[in-house]
């Protein structure tokens, strides 16, 4: 298995570079990588794929606003928890924001206590939700692995046909069925089939957390 990359970076987005540079120093106090950007743009365009951390946004930017970020993030599937920074007269579009998906919203000026606690959550999150990509994505490597008749047994299998129900089914001898199961499990990487129900049931349960 490969390594996995959990070192969280905090991306933080602000025009206002006394807050960017106020937020920053926060952090890095507390031994935070962080990554600061002056605009909604130059983050999207530096942004690393897969990254662990959170992403720190001012709500009211000239060009893409915070908001707009926001959409433009989750349409790329970027998974980092997203923290709002606004002012007082924001604080509705912020509960819209939250009610989308948004991790969480930080009044400006910023307490610092504040900040933290919600940074130390976020990347709790982060770190969650890109396990459970990882899974996914590994999954997903071995199924691609399937020739296309493995692939056939393998869906006749989790839906619960058993070898000579297989057989009888796609007209082949059992010993060819048994073949074809054991190098699906080879592929897989498993014992039996308890083992691949097992994932695709924890993959099952991540969707329905995630809706």
């Amino acid at each position: 298995m490969p390594e996995l990359d959990l070192d969280p970076t905090v991306f933080i987005v602000d025009d206002d570079n006394l807050c960017l540079e106020f937020n920053e120093l926060v952090l890095k106090v507390l031994g935070y990588p962080t990554k600061t950007f002056s605009s909604a743009q130059d983050f999207l365009s530096q942004c690393p794929d897969n990254p662990v951390g959170c992403l720190i946004s001012d709500i009211v930017m000239p060009g893409m606003t915070g908001v707009e970020l926001f959409s433009e993030v989750e349409r790329r599937k970027i998974t980092l928890p997203f923290i709002y920074l606004t002012g007082y007269g924001n604080i509705r579009l912020v509960r819209d924001a939250l009610r989308a998906g948004a991790f969480d919203f930080i009044e400006k000026p910023v307490d610092p206590n504040e900040l933290i606690g919600s940074v130390k959550l976020a990347i709790t999150e982060s770190k969650k939700r890109y396990l459970s990509n990882y899974k996914r994505r590994q999954f997903e490597k071995k199924l691609a692995k399937l020739t296309d008749r493995e692939a056939q047994i393998f869906q006749l299998m989790i839906q619960g046909h058993n070898t000579s129900s297989i057989a009888d089914g796609l007209n082949i001898s059992v010993r060819t069925v048994e073949t074809h199961k054991y190098r699906i499990f080879k592929k897989f990487s498993v014992d039996g089939l308890q083992e691949i129900m097992s994932s695709i049931i924890s993959l099952t349960e991540i969707d329905l957390l995630q809706q």
